[in-house]
């Protein structure tokens, strides 16, 4: 038990894998960053945060991304009203 504890300390990730989950945070960032970008030019258009709200949601969602992924990057004013 003890040798699998050492083994476990040892353990470090290379540095391929540390770029990987770099890229992860990267494109979740870039994914806040459009939804905020898309809710200004929509605005700008003359649509409401929901109507844009709407737009990315549908997106997204074609997209295979989960209900709950897209709700957590949709700000609040954007998010249809809960039934």
């Amino acid at each position: 038990m003890n040798m699998l504890m050492k083994k476990e300390k040892e353990k470090a990730p290379s540095k391929k894998l540390e770029e990987k989950v770099h890229a992860c945070v990267s494109s979740f960032q870039k994914l806040g960053n459009a939804v905020n970008e898309a809710l200004e030019q929509g605005r700008q258009e003359g649509f409401t945060d929901r109507e844009i709200g709407q737009m990315i949601r549908e997106e997204m969602l074609r997209a295979g991304l989960t209900r709950q992924t897209v709700s957590n990057y949709l700000p609040k004013s954007a998010k249809a009203k809960p039934r």
